[in-house]
């Protein structure tokens, strides 16, 4: 699991910082550029985490069992449920990430 700093920063600078990000990534033309970007901002280890939650959400969407989902991705019960909660809170971000690698449909699920 991912460590937070116990020094925050300022709501302030939070939100001018979170901005700012999505200013950036809707600017962004490219894939290139967005990997470019997510490559710098994130670490190997964010990644795999990203990652296997969008791989969590899409095997509750098809349907697979807690037992399913942590063999083939080695994750623990309590990640899954993270990601189910988060998605039955509105999850709208979950669902629009889910409906384009459904176009895409070049998963090994």
């Amino acid at each position: 699991m991912a460590k937070v700093s116990k020094n925050l920063v300022s709501k302030d600078t939070e939100q001018f910082i979170w901005k700012s990000l999505l200013e950036v990534f809707r600017d962004v033309k490219t894939n290139d550029e967005v990997e470019i970007i997510l490559n710098d901002l994130l670490t190997p280890s964010e990644k795999i985490m990203l990652s296997k939650r969008l791989a969590i959400a899409f095997l509750l969407m098809r349907g697979k069992s807690y037992v399913e989902i942590s063999k083939k991705l080695k994750v623990s019960f309590a990640t899954i449920g993270l990601v189910k909660s988060a998605k039955l809170r509105g999850g709208r971000g979950y669902n629009q990430l889910l409906e384009a690698i459904l176009k895409n449909q070049k998963l090994i699920f």
